[in-house]
């Protein structure tokens, strides 16, 4: 009997992930081909260089776990520098198409949103809703989930308005 129902629970799962999947690369090929239709952009030196020490800073904490691992980085500062001016890039490139898709669609993120999904994830988190937000507030978490959320929105109308 348990075994029948773990077995279940396995082949829900594993179609579960399947589905998923399929989803994700659904959105993944529509947002690719939209970008790909626009092509290139000119950036705003600002933000190109904001967004590139942000991502500066993510490639440096998956990198850097030892005191070794720090000094090859330093080593490796150009390549780092260069791969993350590329990953800001793309997603400048991805947000500013998205942004102007939600300012022509009238598609926006609400407050009340943003705070339910603050909740959702202070609890991933163990944390209090209001810690996580004051968090949030003092790294530029929160306008990074707000746009999180609005890119997630763009690409749920792209979806549901796409022949597809």
């Amino acid at each position: 009997e348990n075994e029948e129902q773990l077995k279940e629970q396995i082949r829900e799962s594993v179609k579960r992930e399947a589905e998923i999947q399929v989803e994700r690369e659904k959105r993944e090929k529509i947002v690719a081909e939209l970008e790909s239709a626009v092509g290139e952009m000119i950036l705003p030196p600002t933000a190109l260089a904001q967004e590139t020490q942000k991502e500066l800073r993510h490639i440096a904490n998956s990198v850097v776990k030892s005191e070794a691992d720090a000094e090859q980085f330093k080593k490796d500062v150009e390549k780092h520098k260069k791969e993350a001016e590329e990953k800001a890039k793309a997603k400048l490139h991805k947000l500013f198409i998205m942004k102007r898709i939600a300012d022509k669609e009238n598609i926006s993120v609400s407050e009340s949103e943003i705070e339910q999904q603050i909740k959702g994830m202070s609890g991933y988190y163990g944390l209090k809703a209001a810690d996580l937000r004051k968090i949030m507030e003092e790294n530029g978490g929160l306008d990074d989930l707000h746009m999180d959320m609005l890119v997630a929105k763009v690409t749920d109308f792209l979806i549901e308005n796409s022949a597809a």
